[in-house]
């Protein structure tokens, strides 16, 4: 699994994390987990939200952030 925090302020986190599934081959699970965080800084919310995406869509999606 690869985790990577995105963006980590005082009262946010934006992280992202990826591996691949057993099932089918070629496919990858994409989580995007946006926090909050309180005045301590610590996380008091998460949400997440969860992709199921091929080689092929993850290229799209990183061509689209870089374009």
């Amino acid at each position: 699994m690869k985790e990577v925090i995105i963006k980590d302020t005082q009262g946010f986190q934006l992280r992202v994390k990826k591996w691949e599934c057993a099932v089918p081959k070629g496919l990858y699970a994409v989580h995007f987990t946006q926090a909050t965080k309180n005045t301590e800084g610590k996380i008091d919310m998460e949400s997440t939200y969860e992709f199921f995406l091929d080689q092929n869509d993850l290229d799209k999606v990183a061509e689209a952030l870089t374009s």
